[in-house]
């Protein structure tokens, strides 16, 4: 697997001689990318954007991997349950609970019948999942009563609860609300239930289509998502005759929604997947009807048309728009020119959106401040996503089996808003280069802290990217208290490994 890791720059490939290797132990699945990596250092950016990057800029910035197998099928779906252990799911209708630091396997959930499709995970150490066996299970994670598979002889968990199936679909999404969650499924009811997984109440929907997210707004009401109109349509939780609130305004099918912070959330949309029939059933393009013939059109009657015609329309399907969620009036609204995929929250008044095969930051007042358009689209797919790492001065993309890492600073772009006698320009992020390690789609990622994400992939593995160099310092600094300890013992010395650790002194970070 080592052989397929490697790190190709946007400019040039370049073999680099293999550096020491390092002295320090480490997992059985873990991989140093450093004597793989291909890179190329940045260039003088224009005006506006970013200085020059150091030659030290050219290594990758997660060059040491970890390979966890033990899916027999496509991994869907990841959760960070906490800063130790990791969660997976997907076709194999099993969910594994991962060791963050050692990438070993904690424990195995089995129970469901069909893929695994949700996960929700509750600060008492409650996972629950759902599935398209249309059923919701509940795990205690920290229960010591395991079972031992008498083959495999691995250890697992059977749910200390089943939900039975009240969907007449599968469940696709969970929602955490006040005092319990909520799940829908592609039916027409949205179901509330407990913490403890007892049964509160149901909500029939107004939409009977398919349905792209649900959320939870101001723990006041749960916003549904849907495929047809109405689009949007918001629920009150804890109220049971209050008819829902359909959200108006330039919506169209959104594919994505986020709270942003406890004022406003956040909705992308996209075309509808239905495409045009044709009366034999291919897909193609509809013929408009035949028109009667139409008398001339004088220059008066010409000029007359253009000033009652009305102006061009947002187009719906392809709009970003931040909600109060106090009203769900429309606090700012931007059009763009291709479909949006995914939103992610940089902070509270900046997001990131991935538009078809680029992607953008704006601030809540859907100002632009950073675009990336690839210059020849066709040679290029489309971008599932974007995060932002390192004290957001770097965002890795992710598209098919690449990862994508960008150049960029947070601070430059709020320096640019606060000068506002200054003409502002749109930032354009540096690439740095591409990574990879899948062999097959990437269908999942998730962050793990600042420096180390998570990716799940239909090559049935999950691989945990982290800092090579964070990393050492942690090792480092755990065998010198080893040995500290080893000949220093005293009941009253105690030693930290938190945030005071943190290597913080990398050259490369710095723009």
């Amino acid at each position: 697997m080592s052989g397929i890791f490697s790190f190709f720059s946007n400019r040039k490939k370049k073999e680099e001689d293999e550096v020491n290797a390092n002295s320090n132990t480490q997992s059985n699945n873990t991989l140093n990318a450093s004597s793989s990596s291909v890179s190329s250092g940045g260039s003088s950016s224009p005006s506006g954007s970013f200085a020059a990057i150091s030659a030290i800029d050219n290594q990758p910035p997660l060059n040491e991997i970890q390979i966890l197998s033990a899916h027999s099928e496509a991994v869907k779906t990841l959760l960070k349950i906490d800063d130790d252990r990791l969660a997976s799911a997907g076709d194999d209708c099993f969910i594994y609970i991962w060791s963050i630091e050692t990438g070993q396997v904690i424990r195995q959930l089995r129970g469901h019948s069909n893929r695994v499709t949700c996960l929700l995970y509750y600060n008492n150490d409650i996972l629950v999942s759902g599935s398209m066996d249309r059923t919701i299970r509940m795990w205690d994670l920290s229960t010591n009563n395991v079972m031992i598979d008498p083959v495999t002889k691995m250890t697992y968990i059977e749910p200390f609860k089943l939900i039975p199936k009240t969907h007449n679909e599968s469940v696709k999404f969970l929602e955490k609300i006040p005092n319990g969650f909520c799940s829908a499924s592609n039916d027409d009811v949205l179901l509330l239930w407990k913490e403890n997984g007892d049964f509160e109440r149901s909500i029939t929907r107004i939409q009977n289509d398919y349905i792209n997210g649900i959320l939870c707004v101001n723990n006041n009401y749960i916003l549904t998502a849907g495929s047809t109109i109405p689009y949007l349509v918001a629920y009150k939780l804890d109220e049971v005759n209050v008819p829902a609130k359909t959200l108006s305004g330039p919506v169209g099918c959104v594919n994505c929604l986020m709270n942003i912070s406890d004022k406003y959330f956040v909705t992308g949309s996209r075309p509808s997947e239905e495409a045009p029939q044709t009366p034999g059933g291919n897909s193609s393009t509809v013929s408009p009807p035949v028109q009667p013939p139409q008398p001339p059109t004088t220059p008066a009657a010409a000029a007359a048309n253009s000033k009652t015609s009305p102006k061009k329309k947002t187009d719906p399907d392809k709009t970003i728009i931040i909600w109060n969620a106090s009203d769900f009036s429309i606090a700012a609204s931007v059009s763009t020119e291709r479909p949006i995929s995914y939103l992610y929250k940089i902070t509270e008044n900046f997001l990131l959106a991935t538009i078809y095969k680029g992607f953008g930051i704006y601030d809540l007042n859907g100002t632009l401040v950073l675009e990336y358009l690839p210059e020849d689209p066709d040679s290029t797919t489309e971008i599932n996503g974007a995060i932002s790492l390192y004290d957001n001065t770097r965002l890795i993309s992710w598209a098919d089996v690449r990862l994508s890492v960008w150049c960029w600073n947070l601070k430059d772009i709020e320096l640019s808003l606060q000068q506002q006698n200054k003409k502002r320009t749109v930032v354009k992020p540096i690439m740095i280069g591409e990574m990879r390690g899948h062999t097959d789609y990437m269908n999942c990622l998730t962050v793990l802290d600042d420096h180390s994400i998570a990716t799940g992939s239909s090559d049935k593995q999950i691989i945990l990217w982290k800092d090579g160099k964070y990393q050492s310092s942690i090792r480092n600094h755990l065998a010198g208290v080893s040995l500290f300890e080893l000949y220093n013992p005293s009941p009253l010395l105690s030693h930290s490994t938190t945030e005071e650790y943190i290597y913080t002194d990398d050259d490369r970070f710095d723009i």
